[in-house]
């Protein structure tokens, strides 16, 4: 093969494998959500930036302080811990909703001085409205 059909067959092959990440889930009629996370999900700083629509996948560390509920970037190692980083706020949550969004991964929510936060990031499936993660507890990825 000729070195300029080598690269052209190299491109096409590149393009044709393009940006496979989809961090959006679809919901059925039934109300119940599903979708496939890839690569994650998106960071809590890529869904602030995003044009996407519709429920996205968002991973960071739950935290809840005085200002309610939120999703942060990361957390800083003061102890209790700060939300660090950016930060969403979540909507359409109690301690019920939070409960069931950690059970099914085993993840424990650590609690200090009435600040309470997982160590571990999660994935949130979320429609975000007006810069609030509006969480949608039926979905799943």
């Amino acid at each position: 093969m000729a070195p300029r059909a080598v690269v052209l067959a190299l491109l096409i092959i590149v393009a044709a494998c393009g940006d496979t990440t989809d961090t959006t889930a679809t919901t059925d009629p039934g109300g119940a959500a599903s979708g496939m996370v890839v690569d994650g999900g998106l960071t809590v700083p890529e869904a602030i930036a995003t044009d996407a629509t519709g429920i996205l996948a968002v991973r960071g560390n739950l935290f809840f302080d005085e200002q309610g509920w939120r999703l942060c970037e990361a957390l800083a190692e003061s102890f209790p811990p700060q939300c660090g980083g950016a930060a969403l706020p979540l909507g359409n949550v109690d301690e019920a909703t939070i409960a069931g969004l950690l059970a099914p991964d085993g993840i424990a929510l650590s609690e200090n001085q009435g600040i309470r936060w997982t160590d571990q990031q999660v994935i949130l499936f979320a429609d975000l409205v007006d810069g609030t993660l509006e969480v949608n507890p039926q979905a799943t990825g």
